[in-house]
């Protein structure tokens, strides 16, 4: 079909890309003996008001025309109502819609020439004072230069958000800078991957061999590998994944990476020990925390024992409260009462809550005092309602401003309790040792048998596996959870046994084909190909179904506050994706206001997830909330999490999702109500049995497991294969058997 051409008004925009800009428009028709709106698809920033002019081919979409443009080209509005769209369709930081509808009326169509040439004429209308004046001048000459940064990265695919990212980073130097070394891009621009700097490099005619483009792809593997929780990769495996992402031979690579590793470069990277890369910074984290629990494993507690002795004192407390201590409980309180560092490890029903109040409880008596942290916000607030005292994250512990502060409050307390330990990972870590007095206590608690941290390494595993540091394995259930089908089921799972169907007045319940008619017709489907994805859709279906019906009816559970789906994977129908998608069209379908950001839709009442640490802000990774506002004058949105009112600025929601679901991942240190899980084969490459075992100890009243047998079998038969490439056990362990040139065999 011969390329056409299509002019006509952005109406409005149903789909955007946060990654690449990537755009559904519909479009008010020109022609007006056709249809009065047209979807035109593309990548844009252009928005609603705008006039675009698209280069493409007419194809057909569930049988209606779509234009599929290769080029989109957007000219100003030039009339009243055009110009409010555009004005007021948050392009422009500091006008909403109420602010627009002023300026038009005010300058009529003259308004944009207002905004270039005499901004200061808005002083003077209502609700134009001269701080909101200069913040919408500031945005306006933004968006200029951001529209000149496009222009140069038109065909890159780099949305509007990131070119506003390059230009507050590099002001009106942004595009010298990218023409000199365009690698800079994915080094120092959040948000920008090596793949785009380098089709930025390659219609830069910047050599395949060049040494800039050959540091930034080893900085950029090493970057996905420790996104993946290693903290290393064996050289040789180093040199393979540099090869195939970058195109050119090992003969090529290995001499920048030895000219990095002998500190023959500018800013050197990398650092090999025995066969193994890593990154310097984080070798030396994994150093610096090996160091930091050596010297404390190696002293007694500082404080003098309690008078009477420490079994009469916990004697005491089991009178007060009532309980008696099993065996591997009082050995844990008399360890974290003797040790100044310690670990108390084990799954749900074993007791872990209760030793840790006994342990305080007595250092309450003996006069000391404690702080209780965890790593997310969620994870301290269980921390605080199981313990009866205060805890917070620690990151707020630490004051942290920063992923690599140097700055950062001292622990004031004899000791330190870090719950959810599970989740801590190597720079965490190294954090928290930093934090520490030589004189203060720590004492770790968590289940090694769940997910390891997000983040690199494997805190709790290596330190419990390297035998240096005193650890104590709870695994009694008690009477009292044995009647929990959630408990026994955890327990069996981590054994490697299926779990158990629940009965009526039970709190877990599998929904598979065996008792779910649309499963079952999703997987007696004729064609084997079409299967995977049906039965997801049938999956998916029937979790709505339970969280917009069932559970509430039967159970009273609140849809937002209290069911949380948490999928193993992002992608497919019953990824968190699609089904963050369904739940907010079932749950929350007519919002009293959103705001469309990075290919997202936010509106009053949703819940939501930070995915990344925003030290301003104060909120951090893994913390849940819910939207209170959305403040179109001021660019923002408002969002409680857990009671503390938060301003997030519309720049800085890419860094926020929706949350209905989440992938298990991500529900670390959380805990809800109800937890409804899917279990799919299309997911089969995430079906694992710490993954199943952590989904199901998120919750505290209901598991619903949705899918497939044979899925729910295979996660609990697998393992974890992807062993991470740590070196902390190692270090731990031969610390005292440190050889000369002081390298360590790493370890998977």
């Amino acid at each position: 079909m011969a390329e056409a051409t299509l002019n006509g008004e952005v109406l409005r925009v149903t789909f955007r890309s946060e990654e690449n800009d990537w755009s559904v428009l519909v479009l008010r028709n020109p022609d007006r003996n056709g249809p009065p709106e047209i979807h035109c698809v593309g990548v844009t920033n252009a928005g609603p008001g705008q006039f675009v002019t698209a280069t493409g081919k007419w194809t057909q979409r569930n049988g209606s025309p779509q234009f599929k443009a290769d080029r989109i080209t957007a000219t100003n509005p030039t009339t009243p109502e055009g110009i409010t769209a555009y004005l007021g369709s948050g392009t422009i930081a500091g006008i909403g819609q109420k602010k627009a509808a002023a300026l038009v009326a005010a300058f009529g169509v003259d308004v944009l020439r207002v905004l270039d040439e005499e901004p200061d004429k808005l002083i003077g209308i209502k609700g134009f004072g001269p701080a909101t004046v200069e913040r919408i001048k500031a945005a306006w000459d933004e968006q200029r230069q951001v529209r000149s940064i496009m222009l140069f990265l038109h065909s890159q695919n780099v949305s509007a958000a990131l070119c506003r990212r390059i230009y507050r980073a590099w002001g009106d130097k942004a595009v010298q800078l990218i023409q000199s070394d365009p690698f800079r891009l994915c080094l120092e621009i959040r948000g920008i991957g090596f793949k785009t700097a380098d089709t930025i490099a390659k219609r830069l005619a910047i050599p395949t061999d060049s040494p800039q483009r050959i540091r930034a792809g080893m900085i950029y593997v090493m970057q996905e590998a420790v996104g993946q929780g290693h903290v290393g990769v064996p050289r040789p495996k180093f040199l393979e994944l540099n090869v195939e992402a970058l195109g050119v031979g090992a003969e090529c690579i290995a001499p920048i990476l030895d000219a990095d590793l002998n500190d023959q470069v500018d800013n050197p990277q990398f650092v090999q020990h025995e066969d193994c890369v890593c990154f310097r910074w984080l070798a030396a984290a994994e150093e610096f925390v090996c160091e930091r629990l050596i010297e404390k494993a190696d002293l007694m507690a500082p404080w003098k024992e309690p008078a009477g002795g420490t079994a009469a004192l916990i004697a005491r407390i089991e009178t007060r409260v009532n309980m008696k201590l099993a065996n591997k409980q009082r050995q844990a309180v008399v360890m974290a009462l003797n040790s100044r560092v310690c670990v108390i490890s084990g799954g749900p029903g074993v007791g872990k809550t209760a030793t840790t109040n006994v342990i305080l409880a007595a250092m309450r008596e003996m006069g000391l005092n404690v702080a209780v942290a965890a790593p997310t916000g969620k994870a301290a607030q269980r921390a605080s309602e199981a313990t009866g005292q205060p805890a917070s994250t620690i990151h707020r512990l630490l004051g942290l401003k920063g992923g690599d502060s140097k700055e950062l409050q001292q622990v004031q307390a004899d000791a330190l309790l870090i719950d959810e330990m599970s989740m801590v990972d190597v720079p965490l870590m190294r954090n928290v040792m930093r934090g520490l007095k030589r004189g203060t206590a720590l004492i770790l608690v968590g289940d090694v048998d769940q997910l390891p941290s997000v983040g690199p390494g494997n805190v709790l595993g290596d330190i419990i596996r390297s035998g240096r540091v005193p650890v104590v394995i709870l695994d009694e259930v008690f009477r009292q959870a044995q009647g929990s089908l959630i408990i026994r089921n955890a327990h069996a799972i981590n054994h490697g046994k299926n779990p158990e169907q629940g009965v009526h007045g039970d709190d877990f319940f599998l929904m598979t084909e065996k008792n779910t008619t649309s499963l079952s017709d999703a997987l007696s489907i004729k064609d084997e190909d079409a299967v995977p994805a049906a039965v997801a859709q049938a999956c998916a279906d029937v979790i709505r179904d339970l969280i917009t019906n069932r559970l509430p009816a039967k159970f009273g559970f609140d849809p937002v506050r209290d069911i949380q789906v948490l999928s193993p994977m992002n992608k497919g129908a019953c990824g968190v994706g699609a089904l963050n998608e369904a739940l907010q069209q079932a749950i929350n379908p007519h919002p009293s206001a959103v705001v469309r950001r990075y290919g997202a839709c936010f509106g009053v009442g949703d819940k939501v997830l930070q995915t990344r640490n925003n030290y301003d802000l104060e909120i951090f990774n893994g913390d849940m909330g819910l939207v209170e506002a959305v403040d179109d004058d001021n660019s923002v949105l408002h969002v409680s999490f857990d009671g503390k009112h938060v301003a997030v600025p519309f720049d800085d929601l890419d860094d926020m999702r929706l949350a209905y679901a989440m992938t298990i991942h991500k529900s670390q240190g959380s805990q809800a109500p109800a937890v409804i899980i899917p279990m799919v084969t299309q997911h089969w490459a995430m079906l694992q049995r710490n993954l199943l075992y952590t989904g199901v100890t998120r919750a505290r009243k209901l598991v619903v497991l949705v899918g497939q047998s044979r899925a729910i079998a295979a996660a609990v038969r697998q393992r974890d294969a992807a062993n991470r490439v740590t070196r902390l056990c190692q270090l731990l362990a031969n610390k005292s058997q440190e050889d000369e040139t002081g390298i360590f065999r790493l370890v998977a």
